[in-house]
């Protein structure tokens, strides 16, 4: 086997000689075997199953048939199957005869090779070569199985002699095999010969295949003969098994419910035509029944033609035939025996499709919406002239049939004012009831679908199913009228105008959302003009809406009117042209309102998404939030909702993670420079202390004041190289202020109100002093000229700006890697040159607000931890002396005065011209720094009135403990100090043994050493008890002191 195959003169291998030796060992020939080689011929078209059998390579041609059947019983039958067995796949070598009608499958069936032979390789090769059935005439010697396909394969059945045992077998098999859905080739051919046979008996058969199959199996047998001329004696069997009523095919189950089963089937023609596809629905309530026939003899243009319709309870010839079908149940049991119980069914021709589905496939477009329209509203029309309602007008109850669109489902027809079926996403905005009390949502419970919205807001759908209205619920019963179907008409025609519902429905056209039942309910004028004015191009198609949907115009207008509109008609005409300039103005309008309304809309959302509201807060988080930058915002912008965070810092260095993690400036001359960004914000803070004094006095003592300071400018007039200390004490102190740098402060105002006019202060006795405030914020303006200017959003819990840093991957503040990416972006921003002064000057009152609320937490370190960390809760040296007399704690008033005085100051100076600060800051952080509102993944924290934004583990630990309460702080607290007491007591046990071994061993005279190393270790617990003590003693006091300190401030 490891050597090529070797090829003689004539073709032959090693395979052709050793079977042509014959009696060849088994063990030889499944090594030759291995090489491949049985389906090869030699020159002289001989195979090796042909050589072994005639034992000979070369030209056997004149052997004759005799000889060849001799040998055919004198072959070792083992050896003959191990070289069939190759052939089974090789169509080629199958149709080798090699000498005579030596065919391998004619090898196959001989007598004595046959029974050893496994019949799956005689199958195979008469699958791959069924025309060497024909040289096969005797199938007795053959397994069932195997003749049997003999028999189907062969052309020539005549020469098997009497069949009629085989045909019934075959029958029965294929009958097994459709039942169970997996019929085999043999059973296909045997059934489309047995149909196409001119043999009368074969009739029998047909009928013995079909007799208990159900219709879907005999269907799936009446396609096998989609290219088969079926005998006319067998049709008339197929004919009288296959048609349901005489007439109907049915096809599969296209709808179900509790008492209506739909199928789709076909509708015999009577002579050559070809079949109609039909809907058949069976009803189990013959009162639909008969409203779906009310219109069957009548032929209404717009409305769905009924084609044949039946009842078990009528008289008529089809209908006894109905009721005999019905109750075959073997030919029909599997589709109308389930849980509906049939009495009644109406046939309809079948459409292509239903109007939902023609939108979705785009076969509806601009040029042809009208035309449909007018088809629908035509058919609804001749509805409500024979006074008809159809209650039930739906995108899924009008077809297309052939190109024409029609108005189906009539079953909820009525000629009153009861409504019988229903979808909710069709209803008029008066079937909703919205409940006003509990005891109204109580008493409806059971026999209403109730709607609840999240904020409370209950409604439900009015009963007009019957003929009286419930007792238990507050309305009366509510009479449906032909509006009904002209609002649905509505809801159509925006339907195809805009491709989306109105009212938003499932599948099934029902409404399961109570904001949508709700939208529905309190639906009016402005609601209609909002949505039909953003969906709707059209300004005709506006017009005839607003006409609809608005239910206090809908309600007075009929069909007949609806179709006269001009969007039907002639648009050019006078009335269409007065239309279409009304509604193109009114549009305008609309939609502008409308965009403003949607931005709020989505600002409001994109809120809600990222707020985390407290149903309750702690001591702790109540204050900080009564501190919290929008908390001071309140105050002093008036009460105004910010939809961003308000916490900000403008930088003019870029903050990254040292290797602790904290925060700083990233080059040593950065850090100089924070240093001196930290002094000039405490000179602002430190001076507007002065301002603030200083308005207080001008205030309060008034115009005898302002006067007082003229004086003292001249008194700096005449002497301006003395010091003038008399003069600046008496302003000081009329100021109730003392220090070097408040004293400092007047002298540089009043200095600066004799360079220019000191009388200007009879007009504003704060005008220089705005000047001198301004100057100081000019100062800082100027350390960030020329220098990369960043801006920083700050977690208002941890008080730090927020940072990305890519090493890590994350932010500082606790932030979470998966907001790093929706951060790395943006934060910390970097400012464009020409914007740094403008946004620190707009930016300062906030920048002011966030160090207002870090340090009123943790005091001037919180100041620093603003502006580098790494120093935290280090104190610059320059900044000690300033730092003084400034106020650091919860001092929400004094903070908000500052910031006003700061913001009056900067408006006297750098005016904002017509827009406000907030809608600057939120122009500066929405579409400049932030367009895509991510802020750093930061939550908002809300308890309904204010809130803090912070990380968003954050959020979640303070909700926690809000839930839990500062009940739960307290029963920790406890449990601590048990615990601690418990180590305590075993202690002073200790000592107390220790004291007793000692006085023992004095008493016995011990060893001086030992008693001193006693002595040690009662003077070593009693120092461990001591600075436990003392360490319980401290915390608990400090954490009681902060307790009062949060109850005092709530």
């Amino acid at each position: 086997t490891s050597t090529p195959r070797i090829l003689d003169s004539e073709s032959n291998l090693a395979l052709h000689h050793a079977c042509a030796m014959g009696n060849v060992q088994v063990e030889v020939l499944a090594v030759l075997l291995e090489q491949g080689g049985a389906n090869l011929a030699n020159d002289h078209g001989l195979l090796p199953v042909h050589c072994a059998i005639l034992g000979a390579v070369g030209d056997v041609s004149d052997v004759s048939d005799d000889v060849i059947m001799d040998k055919l019983a004198s072959v070792d039958a083992g050896m003959v199957e191990m070289l069939l067995r190759p052939l089974i796949d090789d169509v080629t070598a199958c149709k080798l005869a090699g000498v005579g009608d030596l065919y391998p499958l004619v090898i196959a069936t001989q007598e004595h090779i046959a029974d050893f032979m496994s019949d799956d390789v005689i199958l195979a090769i008469l699958k791959n070569h069924p025309d060497a059935v024909e040289y096969i005439t005797d199938v007795t010697n053959l397994a069932d199985a195997v003749g049997d396909a003999v028999f189907v394969y062969a052309e020539d059945k005549t020469k098997f002699g009497d069949a009629n045992e085989r045909l019934e077998r075959l029958a029965n098999l294929a009958r097994e095999q459709c039942a169970a859905g997996d019929m085999d080739d043999v059973s296909k051919l045997y059934w489309k010969w047995l149909c196409s046979s001119d043999d009368v008996s074969n009739a029998d058969h047909v009928t013995t295949i079909i007799t208990g199959l159900t219709n879907l199996a005999i269907q799936e047998l009446l396609q096998l003969l989609d290219d088969v001329s079926v005998t006319s004696s067998v049709q008339d069997v197929l004919d009288a098994v296959q048609y349901f009523c005489g007439l109907f095919v049915l096809g599969d189950v296209i709808h179900q419910s509790a008492d209506v089963i739909i199928l789709d089937g076909y509708m015999q023609s009577h002579g050559t035509g070809s079949p109609t596809p039909v809907v058949l629905k069976f009803m189990s309530n013959t009162a639909d029944y008969q409203r779906a026939i009310k219109l069957a003899n009548n032929d209404v243009t717009g409305v769905i033609p009924v084609l044949q319709h039946y009842s078990v309870e009528g008289s008529r010839a089809d209908d006894v035939r109905f009721k005999v079908d019905l109750a075959d149940t073997d030919r029909f049991g599997n589709i109308l025996h389930g849980d509906v119980a049939i009495l009644a069914a109406v046939v309809y021709p079948r459409g292509r499709r239903d109007l939902q589905e023609a939108l979705l496939h785009g076969v509806i477009t601009n040029t042809n919406t009208n035309a449909i329209l007018s088809s629908i509203g035509t058919g609804i029309a001749n509805l409500h002239a024979r006074h008809l309602i159809h209650g039930d007008l739906r995108v899924t109850n009008v077809i297309d049939l052939d190109g024409s669109y029609y108005v189906t489902n009539l079953a909820s027809c009525t000629s009153h004012r009861r409504r019988h079926q229903f979808s909710s996403g069709i209803l008029t905005p008066d079937v909703v009831y919205e409940f006003q009390t509990l005891q109204d949502i109580q008493d409806a419970c059971g026999t209403h679908v109730i709607y609840m919205c999240h904020d409370g807001d209950a409604f439900c759908i009015k009963d007009s199913t019957n003929g009286t209205a419930n007792v238990n619920v507050p309305y009366s019963t509510p009479k449906m009228t032909k509006y009904a179907d002209v609002w649905a008409y509505g809801l159509i025609m925006f339907y195809l105008l805009t491709g989306e519902h109105l009212f938003a429905v499932n599948a099934h056209m029902q409404i399961t959302d109570a904001d949508v039942i709700r939208k529905l309910c309190r639906w009016d004028e402005d609601a209609a003009k909002l949505a039909i004015y953003r969906k709707v191009e059209d300004p005709l198609a506006q017009d005839l809406l607003l006409h609809i949907l608005v239910p206090s115009k809908g309600s007075k207008m009929s069909m007949e009117v609806v179709l006269k509109h001009p969007f039907f008609k002639d648009v050019k005409s006078k009335k269409a042209l007065q239309c279409i300039e009304a509604r193109l103005a009114e549009a305008m309008v609309w939609r502008r309102d409308a965009s403003e309304r949607r931005a709020v809309m989505d600002q409001a959302r994109l809120l809600a998404d990222r707020t985390v509201v407290l149903k309750r807060t702690s001591l702790e988080v109540q204050l900080m939030l009564d501190h919290a930058t929008s908390s001071q915002a309140n105050l002093v912008y008036g009460n105004t909702e910010l939809h961003h965070p308000s916490a900000i810092m403008v930088l003019p260095y870029r903050l990254a993670p040292n290797k602790r993690g904290q925060l700083t400036p990233m080059t040593k001359a950065d850090v100089e420079l924070a240093e001196q960004v930290g002094l000039h914000v405490l000179h602002i803070r430190k001076y507007l202390a002065f301002y603030r004094a200083l308005t207080a006095t001008a205030s309060a003592k008034g115009a005898a004041f302002v006067a007082k300071m003229i004086l003292w400018c001249s008194k700096l007039e005449e002497n301006p190289d003395d010091d003038n200390d008399d003069v600046i004490g008496e302003m000081l102190e009329a100021m109730a202020l003392e220090g070097t740098y408040y004293g400092n402060a007047c002298r540089d105002m009043m200095l600066l109100a004799i360079q220019d006019a000191p009388e200007k202060l009879l007009m504003d006795p704060l005008c220089y002093a705005k000047r001198e405030l301004n100057r100081r914020v000019e100062q800082v303006c100027q350390i960030c000229h020329g220098k990369k200017v960043y801006l920083y959003l700050v977690d208002e819990v941890t008080g730090l700006p927020l940072v990305y840093h890519k090493k890590k991957e994350s932010l500082d503040g606790n932030h979470s890697a998966e907001v790093a990416e929706a951060v790395k972006i943006t934060y910390p921003f970097q400012l464009p040159d020409d914007m740094s002064d403008f946004t620190f000057r707009l930016v300062l009152p906030f920048m002011l607000m966030t160090i207002f609320h870090v340090s009123a937490k943790e005091g001037v370190a919180g100041f620093v931890k603003l502006i580098f960390e790494a120093a935290y809760p280090h104190v610059p040296p320059t900044w000690t002396n300033l730092c003084q007399d400034l106020v650091f704690d919860y001092d929400l008033k004094l903070f908000i005065n500052e910031v006003q005085l700061l913001r009056d100051a900067l408006e006297d100076i750098h005016p904002l011209n017509e827009k406000t600060e907030l809608e600057l800051l939120h122009h500066l952080l929405e579409d400049t720094v932030d367009p895509q509102r991510r802020y750093a993944g930061l939550k908002r924290v809300c308890d309904g009135k204010v809130s803090i934004w912070t990380a968003e583990d954050h959020a979640a630990r303070i909700a926690k403990e809000c839930e839990e309460g500062d009940a739960a702080k307290i029963v920790q607290r406890y449990k601590a100090m048990k615990t601690l007491q418990a180590e305590l007591d075993q202690r002073d046990a200790r000592i107390e043994e220790l004291e007793r071994l000692l006085r023992e061993k004095e008493a016995e005279g011990g060893d001086d050493d030992e008693v001193l190393q006693h002595e040690d270790q009662i003077e070593a617990c009693n120092e461990v008890e001591e600075t436990v003590s003392i360490e319980q003693s401290t915390n608990e006091e400090e954490k009681v002191e902060d307790d009062l300190s949060f109850l005092t401030m709530s």
